[in-house]
């Protein structure tokens, strides 16, 4: 049972496919726009040590086209039509993606969505593109200095702890990393069992359940086991303080 406040006039619903990818579902009249984030259990984290920063490089790539959709601007260019945007991160132990559009175009943008997670192209003229626009992003944060600040927080975790990698890529970590190599990480760490989906909408929540169910359904389910990691990141003897 979920607990809601008195006040709460919205209906909400929690609901698993029977690939186990589990959802969230929020139905409010009030509503202007509907919205989706997907959350994948793998992040930066699971970077292999010769390709840090690839579970970045990955969400960028998942956007550029579906079997489906191939054309590399059929999501964006249908959500600007339909009045929405969308947005993606990657965080230590989970990736996240997420869009909001006009209520209209809801179902079809989750019809998109979805493909994300069922058939991605990850087309190789578009690789370089993405592999710059990662480093750019790193280039950026190297004039923050909170970003910095955390970079040298990571450097002290112990040996051994992933936490030490460098999460965001650039081109020295990513530049000669092969479409097949990508492949191979995304077959691996993305997985129905591992995702969980949000939704919200003015819709009926039996309407949202019907399409997360035929768009979702397709989702391969790989039986990954979900990640742990040790929250013991740094050593007794290396604690320090930064002042």
């Amino acid at each position: 049972m979920i607990e809601k406040h008195p006040l709460d006039k919205s209906q909400v619903r929690k609901t698993t496919l029977d690939n186990g990818l589990k959802a969230y579902l929020l139905s409010d009249p009030a509503f202007n726009r509907s919205a989706a984030s997907m959350c994948v259990g793998v992040g930066s984290l699971q970077d292999p040590k010769t390709h840090q920063g690839l579970a970045h490089f990955l969400e960028h790539m998942l956007f550029l086209g579906t079997e489906k959709y191939p054309d590399v601007d059929e999501y964006s260019t249908y959500l600007q039509n339909n009045g929405g945007m969308s947005n993606a991160y990657t965080a230590g132990d989970h990736t996240n993606y997420q869009f909001q559009v006009f209520p209209d175009a809801f179902e079809g943008a989750l019809d998109r969505f979805s493909q994300f997670f069922i058939a991605p192209l990850f087309t190789a003229e578009y690789t370089d593109r993405e592999k710059n626009a990662v480093h750019s992003e790193y280039q950026k944060n190297k004039m923050n200095d909170n970003w910095r600040e955390q970079q040298i927080v990571f450097s002290f975790a112990r040996d051994g702890h992933p936490q030490q990698k460098f999460n965001i890529g650039n081109m020295e970590t990513l530049g000669d990393i092969k479409n097949d190599e990508l492949l191979e990480f995304y077959n691996n760490e993305y997985s129905a069992n591992r995702m969980s989906l949000a939704v919200l909408s003015n819709h009926s929540l039996d309407d949202m359940e019907k399409w997360y169910r035929k768009y979702f359904s397709m989702v391969p389910n790989h039986d990954l086991k979900n990640i742990i990691y040790d929250h013991n990141v740094f050593e007794r003897k290396k604690t320090f303080r930064l002042v």
